[in-house]
């Protein structure tokens, strides 16, 4: 997003380009939306949005577990001749697709009593970043399965969404099953209103956004164009019986009357895509959904006038209690952590053909993988102890990266650990360590860092002795890396422990193109050359 201050800059002259506008109606929004679209794969590559937490290993299993209990609770009425759309809203980079469908699938191939068909559709709004999941060689092998579909979607206007594989628009006609939708880091940065609440009386917030342009392009914005947001409180109450969505009116007087004086946020934008979807799953809808946000009536007192939190963007947080009675006045209901969230909050949202309709099965799982065993305790825990890897025993090292799932951010950052503990290392340990490797390896989901896994994952099974894993991770790196000296090399020492020394020759004189200078391959040269003279 452009450079966005939170007062108007003294020194640089700024113009107002709409003053006293509800929240929920600003052009902030379209500001945010344009940001993305601009920056495509790159804003989380490159921008720093946060995506760490929420397309780990952990949670994608978290999610696999509850949406597979979901189904178990539906599947009398499941058709088995079509399929469950799982709907991602906001799936940014496709990490997380790609981790859940593993999750998924090999939950499904390892419990007989379900083999429902599923078709997992990842949407954005941004035509840049659809075009670069249709590209991408990892998901692929689920586009080929029939599983994964993608689909233009802009919560900011909710149009019909059409499958751009299978060229079919999902309506209530088409959709046969329950619904599951999947959304992290979205409600926070969709459009929120804003209330003060002062004697039992509802205030709007209002937003004026000032830019260093008297003329904003919101469809290509410059990068270096200043933009300022403030708050105000209108000068008038808002009357809550005005709200023409009855159930948010009932949110709106209860907040009014019980809470006291604070500024809540109401996710409105949040609440239209929750009706819109429990409209096309006819009342057999799973929402599940992860952020940074409020459960608790009691969390909503005393809150201070807002302002955004910028990070790659801006973004609020969210009121999950909103959401969570938004739901019952619809008829489904919120499910809330009982414990307090450390960081992320991770709620769903379930919604019934009939008001009796249980949901045990998701409620399990929801305990389990979220309340006892949860992403946001287990991302912080693990970031702290990877933090301070080097320290660690070989079995602890390998006890860390078996509680992240091998995610690779962690491989990477323990690997010159892995290595020093290598060689002391008990055989069930690097038999444990080579399963790592491969779990590790199956996790990955490139999206353009410069951190290079697969030269890493060649360095630690070479050092396990096991040459032929190690020359295809370094193969790939050279692919997916580029020509590398120390990268050539390693292919060059690979090739020769299995014996092919033709090509380990070739591969020793590609070195010394690179690096001249290199001690190792100048030393090693003479003697392939003469071993290839002998045979």
């Amino acid at each position: 997003m452009p450079n966005q201050e939170p007062s108007q800059p003294d020194a640089e002259k700024m113009y107002v380009l709409e003053s006293a506008v509800p929240l929920a109606r600003s052009m902030v929004w379209q500001l945010q939306r344009t940001f993305y679209a601009d920056q495509g794969i790159a804003a989380w590559s490159q921008s720093g949005v946060p995506q760490s937490i929420t397309t780990s290993p952990i949670i994608a299993r978290a999610y696999a577990r509850i949406v597979f209990g979901f189904l178990r609770d539906m599947h009398r009425s499941l058709d088995p001749d079509e399929p469950v759309y799982i709907v991602e809203l906001g799936a940014g980079s496709g990490r997380f697709a790609y981790r859940f469908l593993k999750a998924f699938t090999a939950l499904r191939d390892d419990t007989p009593d379900i083999h429902q068909r599923i078709t997992y559709v990842m949407t954005d709004a941004s035509s840049s970043v659809v075009d670069y999941w249709r590209d991408n060689p990892r998901l692929q092998p689920f586009v080929a399965a029939g599983e994964l579909d993608y689909g233009h979607f802009d919560l900011l206007e909710l149009p019909p969404l059409e499958l751009l594989n299978a060229h079919v628009t999902l309506d209530v006609n088409r959709v046969r099953n329950p619904v599951v939708v999947l959304g992290n880091y979205i409600f926070d940065s969709i459009p929120q209103d804003a209330f003060t609440i002062k004697d039992s009386q509802l205030v709007a917030n209002l937003v004026t956004v000032s830019a260093s342009t008297p003329a904003l392009d919101l469809r290509a914005l410059d990068a270096k164009v200043r933009v300022a947001v403030t708050f105000a409180e209108a000068p008038q109450p808002t009357d809550a019986d005005a709200e023409p969505d009855p159930v948010l009116r009932e949110i709106l007087r209860s907040y009014r009357d019980h809470i006291g004086d604070t500024t809540v946020l109401i996710p409105r934008a949040a609440m239209a895509c929750i009706r819109y979807f429990k409209e096309l799953a006819r009342d057999r809808l799973l929402l599940v959904t992860s952020d940074y946000g409020i459960t608790r009536e009691d969390e909503l007192r005393g809150h201070e006038p807002i302002g955004f939190s910028v990070g790659g963007g801006f973004w609020l947080p969210v009121n999950f209690h909103a959401l969570g009675e938004f739901a019952r006045g619809l008829g489904g209901y919120g499910r809330h952590p009982r414990n307090r969230p450390i960081r992320l909050t991770t709620s769903m949202l379930l919604f019934g053909p009939e008001s009796d309709t249980t949901f045990t099965e998701t409620e399990l799982a929801y305990s389990d993988v979220i309340e006892h065993n949860g992403p946001d305790a287990l991302s912080l825990l693990t970031r702290a102890v990877g933090e301070h890897a080097v320290p660690l025993d070989f079995d602890a090292l390998l006890a860390l990266l078996r509680t992240t799932g091998w995610d690779s951010d962690y491989v990477l950052r323990c690997i010159p650990a892995l290595l020093e503990g290598l060689p002391t290392a008990e055989d069930r340990l690097r038999q444990e360590m080579l399963r790592g490797i491969q779990l590790a390896w199956e996790q990955y989901y490139p999206i353009g860092e410069s951190d290079d896994l697969p030269f890493g994952l060649g360095v630690l099974s070479f050092n396990l002795a096991c040459h032929a894993d190690a020359l295809e991770f370094f193969e790939v790196s050279l692919r997916e890396y580029g020509d590398h000296p120390r990268t050539t090399l390693n292919v060059a020492l690979c090739l020769y422990h299995l014996r092919r020394l033709p090509q380990t020759l070739s591969m020793l004189d590609r070195t010394l193109e690179l690096d001249p200078a290199n001690e190792i391959a100048l030393e090693m040269r003479p003697s392939v050359a003469a071993e290839l003279g002998q045979s």
